[in-house]
């Protein structure tokens, strides 16, 4: 099944792929799951963006998006995590970033900086590891 962003995870599989200059890897760290991205987030790697985080969700008490090494990040990755925010807050999952200068500029840019869960690093984020003022480090 389709939404506006893509693939729900209902159903069958999407007929996308993880198409150039887009890559990703998924790994446990502790109770949580990684998932590292590279590349380009753009109209034709959102889908598979969508993809690449929906699809490893169920089952992940914490979903780490590490998006250190994106090197472009349009309005429509954007419009992906709040999507997958929303659905991550409905499945009980928490949805943490590791963002680099491209991400962050994004999300400067859509005036979205203060709206996810932002870390330093994969270890802090799968951790939950606060700054000292108790919040996540954005």
């Amino acid at each position: 099944m389709y939404d506006r962003i893509g693939w729900t995870g209902d159903g069958p599989g999407p007929p996308v792929e993880c198409v150039e200059p887009f890559d990703h890897d998924v790994h446990r760290l502790g109770s949580a799951l990684v998932v590292t991205v590279g590349g380009e987030i753009d109209l034709l790697t959102a889908p598979a963006f969508a993809h690449c985080l929906l699809e490893n969700m169920p089952g992940a008490p914490v979903l780490v998006a590490d998006l250190g090494a994106v090197g472009f990040m349009g309005a429509c990755g954007v419009e992906v995590l709040r999507e997958v925010a929303d659905r991550a807050v409905a499945q009980g999952v928490a949805l943490r970033l590791v963002v680099g200068t491209a991400v962050r500029a994004t999300l400067r840019a859509t005036r979205m900086l203060g709206e996810f869960e932002m870390y330093p690093s994969t270890e802090d984020a799968a951790a939950g590891r606060a700054d000292p003022r108790g919040r996540a480090i954005s």
